[in-house]
């Protein structure tokens, strides 16, 4: 159930109906002349900086949800060792997230950096 949310929250951070419209509208103008193809990609990096740093903002709250769940879970009598494994699950699973994230953050990084030494 937990994942399931946070699935959703992810998925409405990486598919923000409000970019994708920006984009489409940005990808007209480059095909009416209007814009260059090179603010369309400085458009594109923008939004994966912004949705990076929305998801960092986000891994904070999810941990704190999952403690939560975890506290109600062992208050109605729910067996600790199976709390302790889902716990260590979910910490090695977010370790591994964090640790992607951190990769994904400096390619970005890299690229934003990159184009603005283009601009």
């Amino acid at each position: 159930m937990v994942s399931k949310n946070l699935q959703n929250m992810l998925e409405n951070i990486l598919f923000d109906e409000t970019h994708l419209e920006q984009l489409k509208d940005s990808i007209n103008k480059v095909a009416a002349g209007q814009l260059t193809p090179k603010s369309v990609r400085k458009l594109i990096i923008e939004h994966k900086t912004y949705s990076f740093q929305k998801i960092l903002e986000l891994f904070p709250y999810y941990l704190k949800r999952i403690s939560t769940n975890r506290s109600l879970e062992q208050f109605t009598g729910e067996s600790m060792e199976k709390n302790i494994n889902n716990d260590s699950e979910l910490i090695k699973e977010l370790e591994e997230k964090n640790k992607f994230l951190e990769e994904i953050g400096v390619r970005v990084n890299n690229i934003h950096k990159k184009l603005k030494l283009e601009s």
